[in-house]
């Protein structure tokens, strides 16, 4: 017998395996920033995971870095198309879930990647993040 709970069941196993396929493909094409990102961050966070994926409401979110607990951080770096307006729109409504559930979303350009300190910059954002939440 076919109930709506195996329906979504599938559904979700579907957006799964769709997304475990987006994701090496993704890393398979990884930019030369997010190659030199993921570098520099498995040095100070070895537990960080490419290309993490967050499936909600029938949406996939696949975001570039996710350091895990106790951090939550997750890091976009981002190219010249993150700026156009339509893209800015789609990057603001899925930070805006992301933090939702609890995850700092910091966004890095490329241009940044070279000479910045990722470890500065999580450890910042953590601090901002417990310092809002003792307020």
């Amino acid at each position: 017998m076919v109930t709506t709970r195996t329906i979504q069941q599938e559904r979700l196993a579907s957006r799964q395996r769709a997304a475990a396929k987006y994701k090496k493909e993704l890393r398979k094409n990884a930019t030369k920033w997010e190659k030199r990102a993921f570098s520099k961050l498995k040095l100070t966070y070895p537990s960080t995971i490419f290309q993490k994926e967050f499936i909600r409401d029938g949406k996939m979110y696949i975001v570039d870095f996710y350091i895990p607990s106790p951090y939550g951080v997750i890091i976009e770096i981002d190219g010249a198309h993150h700026y156009k307006k339509d893209q800015r729109a789609k990057d603001k409504e899925r930070d805006n879930y992301l933090k939702s559930q609890g995850f700092i979303v910091i966004r890095v350009s490329n241009d940044s990647v070279d000479y910045l300190d990722f470890q500065t910059l999580v450890e910042t954002a953590k601090k901002r993040r417990n310092d809002k939440t003792q307020s």
